[in-house]
């Protein structure tokens, strides 16, 4: 392989290492997301349960 066409191999697969961290990062920020509504649902259960267990 020429030191071209080894340049462009290399280019293209940083360039897909690059849009694969993009797409694990988005990932990320969704299961965040996910979990912060997951422990806001918790939350307000809890207080519920601690409100009917006072009356």
């Amino acid at each position: 392989m020429g030191a071209t066409a080894m340049g462009a191999a290399s280019g293209a697969k940083a360039g897909a290492d690059y849009q694969a961290a993009e797409y694990n990062q988005k990932l990320a920020e969704q299961n965040v997301d996910i979990l912060e509504s997951q422990a806001e649902s918790e939350r307000i259960a809890g207080s519920q349960e601690a409100q009917k267990k006072t009356i």
